[in-house]
């Protein structure tokens, strides 16, 4: 019997519109818990997030069963 093993690290960034400071210590934490909770729902486990005013990186696992497509 054959096994696959897949583990794919996604690093994704995302970035304000005009790349304004619009990131504040207001709603940082609501930010990251939702980005963090979007992706734990598709199966993805996050390893680390974080970001400046004006953008947001995220290191995570993508779900092998689950495909990304960018538009």
């Amino acid at each position: 019997m054959s096994h696959s093993f897949t583990k794919l690290r996604i690093h994704a960034i995302w970035a304000t519109k005009n790349r304004l400071e619009l990131i504040d210590d207001s709603i940082e934490k609501k930010l990251y818990d939702y980005i963090r909770d979007g992706l734990i729902e598709l199966g993805c486990p996050v390893r680390i997030i974080n970001g400046m005013p004006d953008h947001v990186h995220v290191l995570f696992l993508q779900n092998p069963q689950k495909l990304f497509h960018i538009s």
